[in-house]
């Protein structure tokens, strides 16, 4: 995803044992997100369920809070 235009950031994690991983991505906006994953899939990304997994994906959309909170 990186070296995709609008991606900002992208980085992961994985748990001690390696029962977990974690991503993580920054977009300029949700477009930029989408056009992304377009150019990864049609780059044969798949990013459909992977039998290694245990559990439910969990994909959660983070944005930032207003800058009144953030003034603090």
């Amino acid at each position: 995803m990186l070296p995709t235009p609008g991606c900002l950031a992208a980085d992961g994690w994985v748990t001690p044992t390696g029962d977990a991983v974690i991503s993580i991505g920054k977009w300029e906006s949700p477009e930029a997100q989408a056009a992304s994953v377009a150019t990864a899939e049609a780059a044969g990304v798949d990013f459909a369920y992977d039998e290694r997994e245990v559990r439910p994906r969990m994909i959660l959309r983070l944005v930032s809070p207003p800058a009144a909170t953030r003034a603090g």
